[in-house]
């Protein structure tokens, strides 16, 4: 039968927590993979734990956490009581649209040439008339990706800065209500509604939730 890979990223032991919460649980996980990605600043980490993954180190402040030909995600530190990392999730940009219309009234006639240009298969055509039409004639600028930053608790989210600028959405906690005075609102972590505003319009963000 087909095994399922589950892929976790996390803080700071969260390996060891995965661990013990299916051994005190004795949950049955046959035919999975689980492969646990843990965040650390140590260069130097002992691996103890029998579950599959690998230690991810910052790069300048900055953890990678995966990427492939469609997204990238990123995370960054947060200020809070316990370590928190907020992570940004943004797509590739991608191909623009095909636009037929140079290529029809110059004589051309919609088949497979059509499609092999849209896939950047070649990279021009010669029309009837002899005209070379390029593929960058026909295809509109590349469109680029949407980008989400989801923050955890934070009192203090200065970290995610190299990451998180000109966002289409911010995610950011508020956990007490507005008025509450700022000295309370830090000592517990978190964050008033204004310092979440006052964020996501330092990022240029588009929409803060």
């Amino acid at each position: 039968d087909e095994e399922h890979v589950v892929e976790v990223y996390g803080p700071p032991s969260i390996r060891e927590w995965i661990f013990v919460t299916l051994r005190v649980s004795q949950l049955v996980y046959k035919k999975r993979c689980l492969i646990v990605n843990e965040f650390t600043q140590e260069k130097s980490v002992i691996d103890c734990i029998p579950i599959s993954g690998r230690f991810i180190q910052p790069e300048d402040g900055v953890w990678n956490v995966f990427e492939d030909e469609n997204l990238t995600v990123k995370a960054g530190s947060l200020v809070h009581r316990v370590p928190c990392w907020g992570y940004v999730i943004e797509e590739k940009p991608r191909t623009g649209k095909f636009d037929p219309d140079i290529l029809i009234s110059s004589g051309l006639r919609p088949g497979p040439i059509f499609q092999n240009l849209k896939d950047n298969k070649i990279q021009s055509v010669v029309t009837p008339s002899g005209q070379i039409i390029q593929r960058d004639q026909v295809i509109t600028d590349p469109i680029p990706g949407r980008k989400i930053v989801i923050l955890g608790d934070t009192c203090q989210s200065d970290g995610m800065a190299k990451i998180a600028k000109n966002a289409d959405l911010v995610t950011h906690e508020a956990t007490l209500a507005p008025g509450s005075p700022h000295s309370k609102v830090t000592k517990r972590g978190h964050s008033t509604a204004k310092e979440a505003g006052l964020f996501a319009h330092n990022m240029g963000a588009k929409t803060l939730c």
